[in-house]
């Protein structure tokens, strides 16, 4: 079982994959605004003025803000620029 506690390439973290109760990977976790800052190498307060203006979808739990990856990905998506 030496296999299931490699260190997974997308969130850095050891342990087996991480799944929803049906047994499925989660396809869309939660980021905080440091996380963002971190993957984008944006700062924080760049995120955070992005949430303020609504210009980026976000789930607040209770006085916590947090982002789904998708929802970054469909941001970064939006903004793509063709060269």
């Amino acid at each position: 079982m030496l296999a299931s506690r490699m260190i997974h390439s997308d969130t850095g973290i050891s342990g087996p994959p991480r799944s929803d109760r049906s047994g499925l990977p989660y396809a869309d976790e939660f980021l905080s605004i440091a996380r963002l800052a971190e993957e984008t190498n944006m700062s924080e307060p760049f995120w955070r003025k992005a949430i303020l203006n609504k210009r980026i979808t976000y789930v607040k739990i209770g006085r916590a803000v947090r982002v789904r990856r998708s929802a970054l990905e469909r941001y970064l998506a939006d903004r793509e620029v063709a060269g």
